[in-house]
């Protein structure tokens, strides 16, 4: 009876286990709004909460806000995914500076037989302005012109300088440019964004952006999302940061449709899940300097 009671909470055990490595199993936790957040399926459905994370004279970090998944519209067959990510970029020396960076978000699927998802929309999308200035600039032009003296019958030149000043307003700004990448069949898998900082001030770029991506799902299988981000500093930053140093390669990132949503920034319910073409993308978007 004693072998049989060991084996039976054995068996209990590993039902157990079974049961968090699936991702079933709620565990004590809450985010700011009250939301039952499930920690393992935070760890399942995003491979990790930090999706990148590189230290050293400059920091890049890639943080999930939200991960919903539901449907595009009412009355349609076609599921979709709300993601939200915080971007950020910092150098450690205030006098260093970030100058141009690329993020860029590819989707695939992650079971053969699935179909590839696609994005459907982003937030910030096209080109937005930050930073604006204006200033004069003087551009100072000097030319020579020369005469013949041709009454001398001799190479004898004159030389007469003539000096050109134009005085013009000159413009410059930060820009944050977000597209939608498709791959060799034109389909949209893809989403970047371009910063470049306003080379008139040297302001750098933003410290954060918030990137937003609807994605439609024409099934509820896995799939998954590789993210690259590169950057570009003033030359001190690049020459410390190249010394010594190699290029980071980061894992994709896996989604679980199945899986409940993981939600930072508002209030589940806040949600139509039934209709994620309703939720206000460029809201939830943010860049800050």
């Amino acid at each position: 009876m004693e072998q049989e009671h060991r084996n039976s909470n054995t068996s209990s055990d590993n039902d157990h286990e079974r049961e968090v490595a699936m991702g079933q199993e709620d565990q004590d936790s809450q985010d700011e709004y009250g939301n039952e957040v499930n920690m393992y399926d935070v760890t399942i459905d995003l491979g990790k909460t930090g999706v990148v994370e590189r230290r050293g004279i400059m920091e890049v970090r890639c943080r999930s806000r939200e991960v919903v998944h539901g449907r595009l519209e009412p009355g349609i067959g076609k599921y979709a995914t709300l993601l939200v990510y915080d971007v950020s970029f910092k150098t450690i020396k205030k006098s260093r500076r970030v100058t141009w960076v690329k993020v860029e978000f590819t989707f695939a699927s992650s079971e053969g037989n699935s179909r590839m998802p696609e994005v459907w929309s982003i937030a910030p999308a096209g080109t937005v302005p930050l930073l604006q200035s204006s200033q004069e600039e003087t551009v100072r032009t000097l030319s020579k012109l020369t005469a013949g003296a041709p009454e001398l019958l001799a190479n004898v030149n004159a030389s007469i300088e003539r000096e050109k000043t134009v005085t013009k307003m000159t413009s410059d700004s930060a820009r944050v440019i977000g597209i939608t990448t498709c791959d060799e069949f034109g389909q949209q898998v893809g989403a970047s964004w371009i910063m470049e900082e306003n080379k008139a001030l040297k302001s750098g770029v933003p410290s954060l952006i918030r990137c937003v991506m609807l994605v439609r799902r024409r099934d509820n299988r896995r799939f998954e999302c590789n993210v690259s981000i590169d950057t570009k500093a003033d030359w001190k930053t690049e020459l410390g940061r190249l010394v010594g140093s190699t290029r980071e390669t980061d894992d994709p990132v896996y989604f679980d449709p199945q899986l409940p949503p993981f939600s930072r920034l508002r209030k589940v319910d806040e949600y139509d899940l039934a209709n994620l073409l309703s939720v206000d993308l460029d809201a939830l978007a943010e860049i800050r300097f």
